[in-house]
């Protein structure tokens, strides 16, 4: 299961702290943090699904979803940065066109890093992320989730998201375009599932959200 995807910048020369989350799903029944149902459950002697939320509670909630993305983000940050330092060159001079780019290994940076538990999240997770450019993405899933299969889905998001949206090249319209996003990380993520898809089920998936991303 996928607890959450995000894309966000990357800044080799700002430093790990300078990373700026441009967009994010956060996924499961009604993706609220995890430590603040807990909470809430202890104040309360509740279960979460019985507690009625105030617009405050739902506001101070939506600020920690917002502060536990940005810290994973600035640890995918910190993880690029030392690799490209490393291994030197800079990718971000590639052809515009990423044509291909996903196919070797070479000309992107990716890893995988383990979240412990109650560092930002209740429960230990782990988070799989690729960066290629000035632009990270990041599966934070849970900790006993298949990496080879989050990485596959992580590089089929990529492709998809700069042939329809220029993620990649153009990220700064991802914030005018997060309807068109929204409609790819549901095709390949539906509801967070991690899906097996062969070739045949990766092409009907295609013509699924070519048609649903007309008109967008």
């Amino acid at each position: 299961m996928v607890y959450a995807f995000i894309i966000h910048t990357l800044n080799l020369s700002a430093g790990a702290g300078m990373c700026r989350v441009l967009y994010s799903s956060v996924f499961g029944s009604d993706g609220t943090p995890d430590y603040c149902l807990a909470n809430m459950e202890d104040q309360t002697g509740s279960s979460p699904a019985s507690v009625t939320l105030s617009q405050q509670q739902l506001n101070d909630m939506r600020t920690v979803r917002k502060e536990q993305l940005a810290l994973v983000a600035r640890q995918v940050q910190s993880e690029y940065s030392f690799r490209k330092a490393v291994h030197g060159g800079d990718h971000a001079e590639q052809d515009t066109s990423f044509s291909g780019l996903l196919d070797d290994p070479s000309q992107f940076e990716h890893g995988m890093f383990r979240l412990k538990g109650g560092d930002p999240f209740q429960g230990e997770k782990i988070t799989v992320w690729l960066g290629l450019g000035s632009v990270g993405l990041a599966l934070i899933c849970e900790k006993n989730e298949n990496r080879l299969l989050a990485e596959g889905a992580l590089k089929l998001l990529a492709r998809y998201l700069q042939e329809h949206v220029q993620v990649l090249t153009q990220p700064a319209e991802l914030l005018t375009k997060g309807d068109r996003v929204a409609v790819i990380v549901h095709q390949f993520l539906p509801s967070g599932r991690l899906l097996f898809m062969n070739h045949a089920v990766t092409k009907q998936i295609e013509r699924d959200m070519d048609n649903l991303l007309r008109g967008k």
